[in-house]
């Protein structure tokens, strides 16, 4: 732990510590041996502290020592609330929310969507999160968020949105997806936030998978090696950065905020597919895990989801795979849990298995009584004394871990760095089916509106077109109608050729009308790249992961430059 933490003060990297005392000892968890494929290659089996001499040591042992005196004289109330990170409902802390916090000893917040006004607002927000932190406790909040980029992008509009993970990984650039990680780590710094709880290091196996779909970088173990690229951008650019969901929601066809997965499968199972990335990413010096409400049956015999499970989370997690960082849960408010096992219970279980910080409902009431929960489980011994003083030590060493490298925090330049974003969109575009040929002479383009695009020179992509390359367009439902379908059909005899944009399966029905019609059609896939089977029959299908402002931004630019597709498809076609 204190060689991590070392690294750290060299590197300006943001390290989270381990706990401080290990736990009781869980079931003994073995993993295989690795195999060829996930050997880690010698420059990653250096130790990133090596050679840094005695007095970077000097400076981690003090932090480490400084971690153990504040746990030390903390309450078990304070170290209680310590262990919460907690959402609040707007662009300004409440003092409903001030008091609440101060009741339950929060200092910790989740920002979403709807705490993000303008820069200067968020800027605001998280200097007075801190301003209370430091005044209650002495130490800065840790102030997290979900920044992945495509859809799950809470600074959109504010900050720069990249495209979604599986489209980073079709440009087939692992520098290119570092710098995407930089450029994000360094604007949450920029904004006052310190953790992001990215990337995703599931690997979509079931392309049925209802949540996590582009939010991959693939499908096989392979993308461990751009899950660590991006991690490792985050942490240059100076914010924690967080692998999830342990130990993987990729091979599921449930989603866990609407209920609870069960996966069936073995250790030996896990450990040649889903763990890689995240034995990867620990042997790399990840900060943070995060946890999964997801059942696996046969390495948990106790019925609990892994995010409850001792077994999974100080078994293997910890004691297996040599984890030593912050061990984040998931939102405990999502179905998985709270219709399952309770919010209260669940919260303890997840302490007593191992988790240092608790992604705590939105709701008042029960970030309440979770904390008295905890609370009332220390007073009756169900979490040990140990155990709690662990999660403390771990949450506290992060947070004295911002407070010793906050200052080197950089001003952005959004306007290049959203071009940067731009051009991982347009490396990201990928041929899925035909030949390509970039639309010529007199070009349609049905396009379906979209809320979240607003692109140069038009709010759509078939808005963009026409003003930027001359192609005439026509708005469409991401479903179109029967109407729409017959118009387009009728207009499509007059054109050279024909573009579609589809951000799903739901144009499947158009493109084959209107490919009775002109030969010349191809469709640009803003979605997932699954539903490319739907598109059989058009001249070309191309992919470009999302339908989003900076996606959209990134094809149009391709079509103005006179481009091709040139990504690589991360995961095996269907």
């Amino acid at each position: 732990m204190k060689q991590r933490i070392a690294a750290l003060l060299i590197c300006t990297l943001f390290l989270a510590g381990c706990t401080a005392p290990s736990p009781a000892p869980a079931p003994e968890v073995k993993l295989p041996a690795q195999t060829p494929q996930d050997t880690p290659r010698p420059e990653e089996e250096d130790d990133p502290s090596a050679g840094q001499g005695e007095e970077t040591q000097s400076e981690a042992d003090a932090l480490s020592a400084r971690a153990d005196e504040i746990v030390s004289a903390m309450t078990a109330e304070e170290k209680a609330g310590a262990l919460f990170i907690v959402p609040i409902s707007g662009t300004a802390l409440s003092e409903k929310e001030r008091a609440r916090m101060e009741r339950c000893h929060f200092t910790n917040v989740i920002l979403f969507a709807r705490n993000i006004g303008t820069r200067e607002e968020v800027r605001a927000l998280t200097g007075q999160i801190r301003a209370f932190s430091e005044q209650r406790s002495g130490l800065p909040a840790i102030i997290g968020i979900d920044q992945e980029g495509g859809t799950v992008t809470r600074l959109d509009g504010v900050g720069s949105s990249f495209p979604p993970a599986m489209a980073m990984a079709a440009g087939n650039d692992a520098d290119a997806v570092r710098r995407a990680g930089e450029i994000t780590g360094e604007e949450l710094a920029w904004f006052g936030i310190n953790m992001d709880f990215a990337p995703d290091a599931d690997l979509n196996t079931n392309p049925a998978n209802p949540v996590i779909g582009v939010r991959s970088f693939g499908d096989n173990p392979d993308a461990a090696a751009m899950i660590c690229a991006f991690a490792q951008g985050l942490q240059e650019g100076g914010v924690l950065a967080t692998v999830k969901h342990f130990p993987g929601h990729g091979d599921t066809q449930t989603d866990s905020h609407k209920g609870l997965p069960v996966v069936e499968k073995t250790l030996d199972q896990l450990a040649a597919c889903e763990l890689i990335p995240f034995r990867r990413a620990i042997e790399a010096g990840v900060d943070a895990v995060m946890t999964t409400h997801i059942l696996f049956p046969k390495i948990e015999a106790d019925g609990v989801p892994a995010t409850m499970s001792d077994a999974i989370l100080t078994g293997l997690l910890r004691e297996t795979l040599g984890f030593d960082g912050m061990i984040v849960t998931d939102s405990m408010e999502m179905a998985a849990i709270a219709e399952h096992y309770g919010v209260e219970a669940g919260t303890v279980a997840a302490v007593c298995a191992g988790a240092d910080l608790i992604i705590a409902p939105s709701d008042a009431a029960k970030q309440e009584s979770a904390y008295e929960a905890v609370l009332q489980a220390v007073r009756t011994g169900e979490i040990s004394g140990e155990r709690l003083d662990a999660a403390a030590r771990s949450v506290v060493l992060a947070r004295l871990c911002i407070a010793a490298r906050e200052s080197a925090a950089r001003t952005p330049d959004f306007a290049a760095n959203a071009e940067e974003a731009v051009q991982c969109a347009v490396r990201s575009a990928t041929l899925l089916s035909g030949d390509w040929r970039a639309p010529s002479g007199r070009v349609l383009v049905l396009s379906p509106e979209g809320k979240r695009v607003s692109v140069s020179g038009g709010g759509s992509f078939g808005a963009a077109c026409a003003q930027r390359l001359a192609f005439d367009q026509m708005t469409v439902d991401s479903s179109p109608t029967q109407a729409q379908i017959d118009s387009a059909v009728q207009k499509a005899g007059g054109y050279d050729a024909v573009l579609i944009a589809a951000t799903g399966t739901g144009c499947a029905k158009l493109a084959a009308a209107v490919g009775q019609k002109n030969a010349a059609v191809s469709v640009f896939l803003f979605g997932s790249p699954y539903a490319a089977a739907r598109y059989a029959g058009v001249a070309s299908v191309v992919c470009f992961y999302d339908y989003s402002s900076t996606t959209v931004e990134g094809a149009v630019r391709m079509l103005e430059e006179g481009g091709a597709p040139a990504g690589t498809l991360p995961v095996s076609p269907v």
